[in-house]
């Protein structure tokens, strides 16, 4: 699980793109982990399917995702490699939610 104590509530809309869903046959039962989701980050985060109206939306693919959550890459950055896409007030509070030290090869988990 999550948690960002001491940092304002975030919620959005994800499109995630999983390209591997591009190299599996039709009729594989599991076809990646793209689609729509509602996302929640605060003191206690939450992705869930769907999307609620009224909440700005993110599209992303799952490897640019993935290095905004772990905070290896700052959001605006991932624009830039077209990796996320946004409206620029919520590339700016990712960023502000986001703001994570580093990760570092051999840290702990």
């Amino acid at each position: 699980m999550t948690r960002l104590p001491a940092r304002p509530g975030l919620s959005f809309n994800l499109c995630l793109a999983d390209p591997i869903s591009e190299y599996l046959a039709d009729d594989q039962a599991w076809q990646g982990i793209g689609g729509d989701y509602t996302i929640h980050f605060g003191e206690q985060s939450e992705a869930m399917p769907g999307h609620k109206k009224n909440l700005p939306v993110l599209h992303a693919t799952v490897g640019g995702f993935s290095r905004l959550w772990l905070g290896s890459v700052r959001a605006n950055a991932l624009t830039v490699t077209g990796e996320i896409h946004g409206e620029q007030g919520l590339l700016d509070k990712l960023e502000q939610s986001l703001s994570l030290p580093l990760p570092k090869a051999g840290w702990e988990f």
